[in-house]
């Protein structure tokens, strides 16, 4: 009796194997499911530079002064970007952006007589992006940011006949930061892309990368 119980166990497994392998040979693996430029889940992290900034302009059209000798400098606008998506249409996250000019100038005639000024501005906002329908390579969406603020003028000088001799440091007051723009990422793998925005923000417009991590 015993013999039989094992005999017909061992069918038994056999045959289970035998289905199995059927099965596993009749099953057609199904296609990969293609991810979406945005989609419930993400997280993107985006570095960038900006373009249009007025203090920017007006800042390297007045060095016309023949009493001095000139270096400007500009770095930004710089942008750098999180955003989280929240579902397949809307993103929330930070924003910081940062600008930073200097001038640095001597007498043409006494050079004992020089000075700097340099102007310094950032921001951090919290920002909310609607994503209008984002495609496997194109994500369009349009954002609002609000936040803090800062924005700081140091101007030094070694002429005592200048009313900001030695060292003067202006701190803007407004302290309440905006930004609304409209945009654009154009994803060219699944992890990386480009991005671009226009609107109201420290650069009119925006251009630089963007990397789902």
């Amino acid at each position: 009796m015993k013999r039989y119980i094992s005999i017909f166990i061992m069918l038994l497994g056999l045959g289970i194997q035998s289905s199995n392998l059927s099965a596993q040979e009749g099953v057609t693996p199904l296609p990969k499911k293609e991810k979406p430029s945005f989609e419930n889940g993400d997280m993107f992290f985006t570095g960038g530079f900006g373009f249009g900034n007025l203090l920017v302009a007006t800042f390297e059209a007045s060095g016309l002064n023949n009493d001095v000798i000139e270096k400007r400098t500009a770095t930004g606008p710089l942008f750098f970007k999180f955003e989280q998506a929240l579902s397949d249409n809307v993103g929330f996250g930070v924003n910081f952006a940062l600008l930073s000019l200097k001038n640095e100038w001597t007498d043409a005639v006494d050079p004992r007589i020089y000075g700097t000024g340099r102007y310094t501005g950032w921001s951090a906002l919290a920002r909310v992006n609607y994503h209008f329908k984002p495609g496997k390579f194109f994500d369009p969406y349009m954002g609002f940011g609000m936040g803090y603020r800062n924005d700081k003028v140091t101007e030094t000088s070694t002429d005592p006949n200048n009313p900001r001799f030695d060292t003067e440091v202006t701190d803007i007051p407004i302290n309440l930061g905006l930004d609304l723009t409209l945009g654009f990422r154009m994803m060219f793998s699944e992890n990386l892309g480009i991005y671009m925005e226009t609107g109201m923000a420290k650069g009119v417009v925006q251009l630089g990368l963007s990397a789902r991590i």
